[in-house]
């Protein structure tokens, strides 16, 4: 009986160890899936994360290279920009001396007038104050001051009407802009026998313009109408200024 209880102590043992032995392979089993499958899981997260900086990397320098082909883009965009704008100021100051030299002779018998007359003027002054005739010679010293008003205002029209200008638009009487371009198309006006009226809706009406722009605009458009009307009997110009909303 004694060595049926050691047999049976023993083969308990070894079911124990046997028993313990499995649970610890499995154990050690379940420890090494469990690490294999973490170490799967990292490599799978380190290869993700490489793929994305190497996406961002190249997104990134698909970006660089886009913004440095449109800041080179605007440059050329902004350099025809100012192309343009000086070529259209260069047009503008041609068509200026074009039509400056276009109505040049009128101006110039328009100043030859005055200024024979200012010389007659004050040759009779002189005569004048030799007689001691003093009211008669200061009479003919305010014609002579009247004349040299006259042709100061043609040239300083014309000078202004032929310089270069560069300024922003600002608020511009219009009926100012009109009487200039009338003043430079005077002697052709006369010459032609044109009939010109001015109607204003109100007086002082303003636009935002450039005055000697806004006056090329309206010498070219007047010389246009007196050319239509060359072969036309009471020829007739009417230059009507009206204010609709916010334009004029």
């Amino acid at each position: 009986p004694i060595g049926v209880t050691v047999n049976a102590a023993v083969s308990a043992a070894w079911a124990v160890s046997l028993l313990v032995c499995a649970i610890v392979c499995g154990i050690a089993a379940f420890l090494l899936r469990w690490r294999l499958q973490a170490s799967v899981r990292a490599a799978r997260q380190e290869a993700a994360r490489a793929e994305l900086e190497l996406r961002v990397q190249e997104r990134t320098a698909e970006l660089r290279s886009t913004n440095r082909r449109l800041t080179v883009e605007m440059e050329e965009r902004r350099r025809a920009e100012a192309h343009i704008h000086r070529m259209q100021d260069q047009l503008v100051q041609s068509n200026k001396l074009a039509t400056l030299g276009q109505i040049a002779a009128g101006v110039a018998h328009e100043i030859n007038q005055p200024l024979a007359a200012i010389r007659s003027y004050a040759d009779n002054t002189a005569v004048f104050l030799e007689r001691k005739d003093v009211e008669t010679a200061v009479a003919n010293l305010g014609v002579i001051a009247g004349l040299t008003a006259r042709i100061g205002r043609i040239t300083d029209e014309l000078r202004a009407f032929g310089r270069k200008s560069s300024a922003p638009p600002a608020p511009v009487v219009v009926a100012e802009a009109i009487d200039g371009a009338l003043l430079l198309l005077a002697p052709r006006i006369r010459q032609q026998q044109v009939r010109v009226r001015v109607e204003e809706e109100q007086p002082g009406l303003q636009a935002m313009a450039e005055r000697f722009r806004l006056e090329q605009v309206l010498v070219n458009l007047l010389q246009n109408a007196i050319e239509a009307l060359e072969q036309t009997r009471a020829p007739e110009i009417t230059i009507r200024v009206a204010a609709r909303k916010t334009q004029v």
